[in-house]
């Protein structure tokens, strides 16, 4: 809490500083006679902090000079009928005095200018709005679409520019949406309707033709069991499935729904063959009437988990001992050490899970494969640790032949490399991920690959 009120005062001081040396450029700039520059630099210190009293003093005095100028451009323009740069400036004007009011600055717009405002106001839209309707009529869309926004723009109220303009944005996708509707291109027209309805909130039948380009682009899947051959595959086929159902009950496209067909559900196992086409027949042969417009099937090829066991092997080695001898006669210390032969373990496990699988989804109707993949996956997690009942940082690498005596074979790797490799394994992993989670990975990874297919199936393109 204190660190952040730290962080706010030194925000403000900088702030403040700004705002400091805007003001500085401005009285300078305001001394040369340059109010205009003057003026935005004031505004540019009351950004940096509202209450700097020097900025607002010199924007209400600059900035008055400068909203004058706007005015007697605009009465300029007025006098010598030039409607529509009459009319934006104006505009510009009441935005600048608007802009400053920001800061509590009032600056002075004489109410007389409204007057003559609304006078060249109205004659400016009546043309523009003449020109906008005679546009619409001739179905010239894109150019009525923008002389009403424009009219809309200066004036959110003039007569019905609002229906109008709804009219010529949206005609064009509302007819769009009909001939996509007409060509079968339902996935197109559902968009065009969402377009309207989200923007407009209606127009014409737009809800209604959204509901039927929705009704006839969506693809109703029914999820056979998968297939397996061995029992110990009968569980893994059935969490496919169920997080198959899942994944596409969650999808953001609104054109795929699951079918929970009973007739799907209690087709016996041994009538699946890898063939989808022969699923497809078999049904139709057996007087299933299936609701869902697409099954998928799919088949278990190969489920292998793997559970290692951990293998302990005994490694020898030494561990070090070093200390100062003092020589009693010359008082000189001598350092010595000694290695003590040890054994400790070093453990290994491996746990890993394969699947490989082939999926279909096929149109019911006409037996045609809508899309069909093979899927290989294989997961698996390793560990490979040091274990000794002392300290391990004592510990070094070696070989010895014999526990109680030496030999010439005896070995010790005391260097930096083999002792830090030889301590890499004590500092490593020990945990290793389960067979079963290392499962519920291949099946996520291999529902979503299927799924992410199904979603991205697009009968249109």
């Amino acid at each position: 809490m204190k660190h952040l009120y730290t962080l706010l005062v030194i925000s403000l001081l900088a702030f403040s500083c700004t705002s400091k040396r805007y003001v500085n450029k401005a009285q300078k700039l305001d001394d040369a006679g340059l109010y205009q520059e003057a003026a935005d630099m004031y505004y540019k210190s009351l950004q940096a902090n509202a209450k700097n009293i020097d900025a607002k003093l010199g924007l209400k005095r600059t900035g008055q000079l400068v909203l004058d100028d706007k005015i007697k451009s605009f009465k300029n323009l007025y006098n010598n009928s030039t409607d529509k740069d009459a009319v934006y400036a104006f505009l510009a004007a009441e935005k600048y005095y608007q802009q400053v009011a920001v800061f509590g600055i009032q600056l002075e717009l004489p109410e007389e200018n409204r007057a003559y405002f609304n006078e060249v106001k109205e004659t400016y839209l009546d043309k523009q709005y003449a020109e906008a309707i005679k546009a619409l009529n001739l179905e010239e869309f894109s150019p009525a679409e923008k002389l009403f926004h424009e009219i809309l723009t200066i004036d959110a109220n003039y007569k019905d520019s609002k229906t109008h303009w709804i009219t010529a944005k949206y005609e064009p996708v509302y007819r769009e949406g009909n001939d996509y509707l007409a060509s079968n291109l339902n996935r197109s027209a559902y968009y065009n309707f969402e377009r309207i309805l989200k923007e407009t909130g209606n127009y014409k039948n737009s809800l209604s033709l959204k509901e039927e380009a929705l009704n006839k682009a969506l693809i109703t899947i029914a999820i056979v069991p998968f297939n397996y051959y061995s029992s110990n595959q009968k569980q893994a086929a059935a969490q496919l499935k169920a997080k198959i159902v899942n994944n596409v009950n969650h999808f953001k496209s609104p054109f795929f729904k699951v079918i929970n067909d009973q007739v799907i559900n209690s087709i016996p196992k041994h009538n699946l063959g890898s063939d989808p086409v022969t699923t497809v027949q078999w049904l139709k042969n057996n007087g299933a009437n299936i609701t869902a417009k697409t099954i998928l099937t799919g088949r278990i090829v190969r489920f292998d988990r793997y559970d290692g066991d951990l293998v302990k092997e005994p490694k020898k080695g030494y561990i070090k001992h070093s200390y100062d001898v003092v020589d009693g006669k010359t008082g000189e210390v001598e350092h010595k050490t000694v290695y003590n032969k040890v054994k400790y373990y070093e453990c290994k496990k491996h746990n890993h899970v394969q699947l490989n699988l082939e999926y279909s989804l096929v149109n019911i109707q006409t037996g045609e494969i809508l899309l069909s993949d093979v899927i290989n996956l294989e997961t698996k997690d390793e560990i490979n640790y040091a274990k000794f009942d002392g300290d391990y940082q004592q510990l070094v690498p070696g070989y010895w032949e014999y526990a109680d005596k030496e030999s010439e074979s005896d070995q010790v790797y005391d260097d930096h490399q083999a002792v830090e490799q030889l301590r890499t394994l004590f500092r490593a992993n020990k945990n290793i991920q389960s067979t079963y989670t290392l499962e519920s990975e291949v099946f996520n990874q291999s529902s979503n690959q299927i799924t992410h297919q199904i979603e991205a199936y697009n009968p249109e393109v």
